[in-house]
């Protein structure tokens, strides 16, 4: 039976597209994987960011200070302490 199958072209066709359908879906569900730890990563260090932000501010650092040590906008510095409230 399964030499009969083997030699049907069209059977052939179908079990490679299952076949190469089933590592695409693989591939995907890796894919979004990665970038749902990229993700977190990132939202973390953004998060840690801010907490240093918020301290270095109540143990006496300007807004000023920061921004030109973390080489950004001013107004960055602001959002990140407004966000971290």
């Amino acid at each position: 039976m399964l030499h009969l199958l083997n030699s049907d072209d069209q059977v052939r066709r179908i079990a490679f597209k299952e076949e190469f359908d089933e590592i695409d879906r693989l591939a995907e569900i890796k894919e979004g994987r990665e970038e749902g730890r990229e993700e977190g990563r990132e939202e973390g260090l953004q998060a840690e960011k801010k907490d240093i932000i918020k301290k270095m501010i109540e143990n006496g650092a300007t807004v000023e200070q920061l921004a030109k040590m973390l080489n950004v906008e001013v107004e960055e510095i602001e959002n990140m302490i407004i966000e971290s409230e």
